[in-house]
């Protein structure tokens, strides 16, 4: 919802990290735009994204992360989480941190959860059903 407590929920400068701009203002910003498209179409969508890594430090406190990802799940039709199974379309991304890619698309960095599970430590998709966790983790993004 559009509210000022949802809001001050969700942007907390704790949950700030430093970006390029090259990443934020291109393929970055191009797949939040993509996905905005797929929600205005009736998709609702749930997101879940981080970083790792470190390229180093701001004022030696504030780690600047290597990469960030982006786990974007589709669930067609105003469906929620009990509509996923494993034709769920999944779309995740692993980005590089750095300058020069302002005009890449989002698409060039299209990976799978599995490997972003081994990159950064996390699990996701834990409450599915093995075969469905291990079939959307597994996955690609194709479209």
């Amino acid at each position: 919802s559009n509210t000022i407590e949802a809001n001050s929920s969700t942007f907390l400068m704790t949950n700030m990290t430093p970006q390029t701009s090259e990443l934020n203002q291109g393929p970055w910003e191009k797949l939040e735009t993509y996905s905005r498209s797929l929600a205005r179409r009736g998709a609702t969508l749930y997101i879940i994204a981080g970083q790792y890594g470190e390229r180093g430090k701001v004022k030696n406190k504030m780690t600047i992360p290597s990469n960030f990802w982006k786990i974007v799940v589709v669930i067609p039709d105003k469906g929620n989480m009990t509509n996923i199974n494993q034709e769920t379309r999944i779309i995740a991304v692993d980005m590089p941190n750095t300058n020069g890619i302002k005009d890449r698309n989002w698409r060039d960095y299209r990976t799978n959860v599995q490997t972003i599970e081994q990159k950064t430590g996390y699990k996701f998709f834990t409450n599915l059903n093995q075969d469905v966790q291990k079939k959307l983790k597994t996955k690609i993004d194709t479209r």
